[in-house]
């Protein structure tokens, strides 16, 4: 059976990333059915024409009324997008959301999708499994479900039909926290929102690492781990990766984690060399040295 498929593209930006998986997504689903969806609003990026693109925010197409908008929304509520996408569009079967930061090292992705459209799973992501209790929405989502559940958010994909009953928990989800009776902080994330109520409402899920040929090792949402685009440039095959950051966002990546730690007053030492030991490309070596120290001194001076 033939499903039919949209492919969303989760994004703030429009460089060449961006451009470059529109391209590869086009070529196998359709330009009709490929899209960038935009938690920002269009006078500030204003993606092409000869492109799709679905903007919305907490006054367009959603509302701050009946869903919570952290700070960050943008970053923590990806699964925002799924309920924008069906609201805007009809006839499909399932839905993919994607990050511009994950690469597809296979010339022929066709061999990937090929595969993954022989399952009709209601979920499909990267690493679901039970969530670590220490793990930091752990607790909040408890109030979901006994057992919270956790995955890898860039690459998923969810059944239409699935989408509204997502929409629904998670507006009475956002209930206490716009009236200030819960703290923002305990807001849940896209990936344990969406992998808890999965598990809860006994959809099915297959993770793609498992059900695929497709190798996922260097597919991670770790902290401190990120490739750059000249690193991996090289890579043929079946392999999906993920981060995949051009220079200044690897760079602005290292530097926000470093102030992080020093804030938790954390040792940095052993982490910045393992960090620069690994990075083959002198000049980003350089520049990435240099912030570090600047930042150092300021924490020094702030102190």
């Amino acid at each position: 059976m033939t499903h039919k498929n949209c492919f969303a593209i989760r994004t703030h930006l429009f460089g060449e990333r961006e451009k470059n998986l529109y391209q590869v997504a086009e070529k196998f689903f359709g330009k009709q059915n490929t899209y960038f969806i935009l938690n920002v609003d269009e006078d500030k990026l204003n993606i092409p024409p000869s492109y799709n693109a679905i903007y919305f925010n907490k006054s367009k197409i959603l509302s701050d009324k009946e869903l919570f908008w952290p700070h960050d929304c943008a970053w923590r509520c990806g699964d925002y997008c799924y309920y924008v996408l069906d609201h805007e569009l009809s006839g499909y079967d399932y839905y993919w959301l994607t990050e511009p930061d994950i690469q597809i090292c296979n010339a022929n992705p066709s061999e990937f999708f090929d595969q993954v459209n022989l399952f009709n799973h209601d979920f499909l992501t990267v690493g679901y499994g039970k969530a670590s209790p220490n793990s930091f929405f752990y607790h909040t989502a408890r109030l979901l479900s006994e057992t919270p559940m956790a995955c890898i958010f860039p690459f998923t994909r969810l059944k239409a039909d699935k989408i509204k009953t997502f929409y629904e928990v998670r507006k009475k989800f956002s209930i206490d926290f716009i009236n200030n009776r819960k703290s923002e902080k305990n807001f849940l994330n896209d990936e344990s929102f969406i992998s808890t109520m999965v598990n809860k409402l006994n959809y099915s899920c297959g993770s793609l690492e498992k059900i695929t040929s497709f190798n996922f090792k260097l597919f991670t949402a770790n902290n401190d781990e990120a490739f750059l685009e000249e690193d991996v440039r090289g890579i043929k095959g079946n392999f999906i990766l993920h981060p995949i950051l051009e220079q200044s966002a690897f760079i602005d990546k290292k530097i926000k984690r470093l102030e992080y730690m020093l804030n938790q007053k954390q040792n940095v030492t052993s982490w910045m060399e393992d960090i620069l030991i690994k990075i083959n490309d002198a000049k980003t070596k350089r520049i990435l040295k240099d912030h570090f120290k600047d930042v150092i001194i300021r924490k020094i001076e702030e102190s």
